[in-house]
């Protein structure tokens, strides 16, 4: 699937509650699916998009396909990913306290808005992309404001291929605050 709309999908968030594709309408996401043997790439797609982007100008929502975790094991797996998942927004209130504007003028927003990890146990999100192979090969996918696909990336290089249609969609990156303390 490269062109038309993006599907709605229902995930349920690592910290709880659902969460809708549909919800981002409105404004450009980037959807990161990634399995098994493609953390490393979904890690490395997701740190070069929030590098260069806040969770707040630029949604990321991370679905993890989880399809061929057994029953028996997915209250463990998802523990694991829970730790992982808390780790991130560790470093994203880290980052943004140390951003000393930030801190000043703009609360910091509840994490599980800006953090977005979607378990995907039964494969939904791969399949209503069109998606195969995602546990060896991860994929970003830009949708833009009006819901439509804008663009795909897979693999190691998926954050490059699709940031430069998201400079396309996206307000441009606020620079950080330089900070010192003299």
């Amino acid at each position: 699937m490269e062109a038309g709309q993006a599907p709605d999908i229902v995930l349920d968030h690592i910290t709880g509650g659902s969460i809708r594709l549909d919800a981002y309408r409105g404004r450009p996401v980037v959807v990161l699916i990634g399995g098994r043997d493609s953390v490393a790439q979904a890690r490395h797609a997701l740190g070069a998009i929030t590098a260069r982007y806040r969770p707040d100008d630029l949604p990321v929502v991370v679905i993890l396909h989880l399809a061929g975790v057994p029953r028996f094991a997915r209250g463990m797996v998802k523990a694991l990913i829970r730790r992982g998942y808390d780790e991130t927004v560790r470093e994203l209130v880290a980052d943004r306290l140390a951003d000393r504007w930030v801190a000043r003028q703009m609360p910091l927003a509840d994490p599980a808005r800006l953090v977005v990890w979607l378990l995907d146990w039964e494969g939904e999100g791969a399949r209503r992309f069109g998606l195969v192979g995602i546990d060896a090969c991860a994929c970003a996918i830009v949708i833009d404001a009006a819901g439509a696909i804008r663009c795909m990336g897979r693999g190691e290089h998926a954050a490059e291929q699709v940031l430069a249609v998201v400079a396309t969609l996206a307000p441009e990156p606020r620079p950080r605050a330089v900070t010192s303390d003299a």
